[in-house]
């Protein structure tokens, strides 16, 4: 029994060899055909081996396929064209390099859908939002995956420059900011009377940049927004302009005035406050309980009393 193994390995071994010499002296349908007959995969892929170091694609990918390196067998059918001969495949490749040349391949094809399949499984975000956004109109996509999977800086971008196309400032001006393209945000607000937009998107993602508010307070300013331009003082720690411009906004910024000063404890401010509440400093007192909740704030409970008794009186 083993003597007879022993003899169906050796004349494998020769079938092996045989294959071998008859490609690469150029008889390469006798190699092959004798090649596929085998079942040793490791002589088959030894033979393919050989075929495709003397470039014969096909019969290396056919090779490789039957002695079960598909991705290997996938690769050499897609640098070939051969996307037929791919296809049933594609299911069985991991790699992602791999699967992004069938996703290549399929766009390259206008095949988008399939593309996008591919790049799926690889993982590339990167170019699923490039699909979406240049050739699957669907923006909505793009921005959850940039938001949920790969906030690039360079997929921010692309999705500001599809926004920009689009007319849609807003969002353009938040996706600037989050590829790193503040000034040009900055200008679109400015241009665009989209300040509260670019306001909005620096507080939530960089609150403490104060040369991000001195920039956004100094625009309000001009405009004569007082209040607005006050907040972003405030958040770059110029709170006595800041409380100046509180007041000019009037009276109903005074819960924003008493947060402020009494977060700061800063004994000028308070003062200063204390003299607009009782009407020192424009001749119009203001409603008791502003000057009461002050105190309170401030945590001055002997006049936040006095207080209390004489508008209970």
């Amino acid at each position: 029994m083993d003597e007879k193994l022993n003899v169906e390995q050796h004349n494998t071994q020769c079938y092996a060899g045989v294959a071998r010499t008859a490609i690469k002296i150029g008889d390469i349908r006798r190699g092959f055909t004798i090649a596929n007959d085998l079942s040793e995969k490791h002589l088959i892929i030894d033979i393919a081996g050989v075929c495709e170091s003397l470039k014969q694609w096909t019969e290396a990918a056919k090779l490789y396929q039957k002695g079960g390196l598909v991705e290997k067998a996938a690769t050499i059918y897609i640098q070939m064209g051969m996307f037929e001969e791919a296809a049933p495949l594609i299911d069985q490749i991991t790699s992602p390099s791999i699967l992004c040349m069938v996703a290549k391949a399929k766009e390259a094809e206008k095949n988008y859908r399939e593309a996008e399949k591919a790049f799926e499984k690889a993982n590339d975000f990167e170019n699923i939002i490039r699909l979406n956004l240049d050739h699957l109109d669907n923006p909505d996509k793009a921005k959850h995956i940039f938001r949920t999977k790969s906030q690039l800086p360079q997929c921010a971008l692309m999705i500001a420059q599809f926004c920009e196309t689009k007319g849609a400032k807003k969002e353009a001006i938040e996706f600037l900011v989050l590829g790193g393209k503040r000034e040009e945000a900055f200008v679109i607000a400015q241009s665009h009377q989209e300040m509260d937009e670019y306001a909005k998107i620096i507080l939530q993602i960089d609150e403490r940049n104060t040369e991000e508010h001195l920039k956004i307070a100094q625009f309000y300013e001009g405009k004569s927004m007082w209040g607005k331009a006050a907040k972003h003082y405030e958040k770059c720690e110029q709170y006595s302009k800041a409380l100046k411009l509180y007041m000019s906004e009037g009276e109903n910024m005074i819960p924003d005035m008493i947060e402020m000063v009494s977060k700061v404890k800063m004994e000028a401010l308070t003062h200063e406050l204390v003299d607009y509440l009782m009407g020192e400093s424009d001749n119009i007192p203001k409603e008791p309980q502003w000057t009461f909740k002050l105190y309170r704030a401030i945590g001055n409970v002997t006049q936040a009393v006095k207080i209390a008794v004489n508008i209970a009186q």
